[in-house]
C-alpha cells in the first residue's frame, strides 16, 4: 500500500521556505524510473509512504512520485536525511514531519 497523501504532504513540506524551497526544480525527468537510494527507501519507510518490509520501493514508488518532482525529491531527502532522518540515530524532536512519521508516533510496521 502506498500513502500517496503522505507522499503529497512530504513533498509540500519539503519545498517549505524554512527547509529546501532553494532546491526546487521542475525539471521534467525524461525517463519514467524513480531509482531509491537507501536514504530515501529509508525515509520513506519511516514516514510511512510504503512499508517497512517493502523490497521493490523503486518499481512501486515510480507510479506515485509526480515525474517533475524526481529531482527535488532526491536533492531534498538527501540533505534532508542528512540534516534529520539520520540512519541510526534520527533527530525526531527537531524534525519537520515528526507529527506524521510512523517512525516517531510508533505506528503500524514501527510497534515493538
Amino acid at each position: 500500500m502506498i500513502r500517496q497523501d503522505k507522499i503529497t504532504f512530504l513533498i509540500s513540506t519539503l519545498q517549505s521556505p524554512e527547509l529546501y524551497s532553494s532546491l526546487i526544480s521542475n525539471e521534467f525527468v525524461h525517463h519514467n524510473k524513480f531509482n531509491v537510494p537507501n536514504y530515501i527507501d529509508r525515509i520513506f519507510k519511516r514516514i510511512g509512504i510504503i512499508s517497512k518490509f517493502e523490497n521493490n520501493s523503486s518499481k512501486i514508488l515510480t507510479q506515485y512520485i509526480p515525474v517533475n518532482k524526481h529531482k527535488f525529491l532526491k536533492e531534498s531527502l538527501l540533505k534532508f536525511s542528512e540534516d534529520y532522518c539520520l540512519k541510526n540515530t534520527p533527530i525526531c524532536k527537531k524534525c519537520y514531519i515528526s507529527s506524521c512519521c510512523d517512525y516517531n508516533n510508533k505506528r503500524n510496521n514501527w510497534i515493538k
